[in-house]
């Protein structure tokens, strides 16, 4: 058995696939189709899932391996994909709605008042807002990307087990490295085994992108405090109620409506600065894989014949200082 684990482990730092066909890709924009439901975990219909991907050409390459710990909460990873992904391409369609909501007012095709009264028109407001919001779900972003619960067939387990062993593989035929993190990322052993293999395949490229997940929920905090600040000081203007009274309310009231989005800016910086102090304590022997969670035992009851953590581990001694750099960037 030691023999054999001994050779997987050689074989995957020898970063190839088993075959072509294993080499996979999936389209951000269906990879993140449902708001994400692919990275929620909850599809059991993992045909369906492995459906998405496509088949890369002969010497094609992958623009894209999103590397993400499988314990941190989903919906801060696919509220981070779609402000990464789409965001740009959101600013820009929320804008020209906004600037069409003001025409079509202007020339008065629309109502002026908007059901709020006042002298201010809130369908540019209006117009933008939609927009923003369905561009940043539904732009369909052409990116080529590797999701592992896509591209590896989660059904098959012949399949699954031949992308496990052509990860190393798969990372080096992918043109950059996205990196989800959070406080659980330096934690899990694929993870890290991903980030050192992708390094040792690019020679030390700059081509890897570390994205705490909580940039997306910093994002629509500040989205949110913003539109809530506008739309108050809006009505207030429309209404003409500009004297020192009015601003003696409306202060704390703005500072109440920010706080939300600054506490997560705050936390956002935390975790940067936990991100640095994880990388410099970091310990291989201290990672975590899935098998050792569940006392290697699978879910029919069935002992699972080697670790996960002596695999990885002895594939990540292989690359030495390849490792060692990536811990130290």
């Amino acid at each position: 058995m030691e023999d054999t684990v001994q050779q997987v482990a050689v074989w995957m730092t020898e970063l190839d696939v088993l075959h072509e066909g294993i080499l996979r890709f999936v389209h951000a924009h269906k990879a993140l189709r449902r708001f994400g439901h692919a990275l929620r975990g909850r599809v059991q219909d993992k045909a369906a899932l492995y459906a998405r991907s496509t088949q890369c050409r002969d010497k094609e390459n992958i623009d894209e391996f999103w590397s993400h710990s499988w314990q941190q909460a989903a919906w801060r990873k696919v509220l981070c994909l779609l402000f990464l992904k789409n965001g740009i391409a959101a600013a820009g369609i929320g804008s020209l709605l906004s600037l069409l909501g003001f025409l079509l007012s202007f020339m008065q095709v629309l109502p002026s008042s908007f059901g709020f009264g006042g002298n201010v028109s809130f369908w540019s407001t209006a117009f933008g807002v939609v927009g923003y919001l369905a561009a940043l779900v539904k732009w369909p972003h052409s990116d080529k990307v590797f999701l592992d619960v896509c591209c590896i067939h989660q059904g098959d387990s012949h399949m699954k087990a031949e992308g496990i062993l052509s990860m190393g593989g798969i990372l080096r035929r992918s043109n950059r490295l996205l990196v989800l993190w959070d406080v659980t990322y330096a934690e899990r052993l694929w993870c890290v085994f991903e980030l050192a293999a992708f390094m040792r395949a690019s020679s030390g490229s700059c081509n890897v992108v570390v994205r705490p997940t909580l940039l997306g929920t910093c994002a629509l905090s500040i989205f949110c405090a913003v539109l809530i600040m506008v739309m108050i000081l809006a009505v207030m203007i429309s209404h003409n109620r500009e004297g020192p009274e009015y601003l003696a309310v409306i202060g704390p009231l703005l500072l109440l409506i920010l706080f939300p989005a600054a506490a997560t800016f705050r936390a956002y910086f935390q975790s940067v600065e936990t991100l640095s102090e994880q990388l410099k304590e970091f310990r291989v022997n201290k990672t975590k894989c899935h098998c050792c969670s569940v006392n290697h035992v699978d879910k029919s009851g069935n002992a699972i014949p080697f670790c996960d953590s002596t695999l990885t581990g002895q594939a990540c001694g292989c690359q030495g200082s390849v490792l060692h750099r990536v811990i130290f960037l």
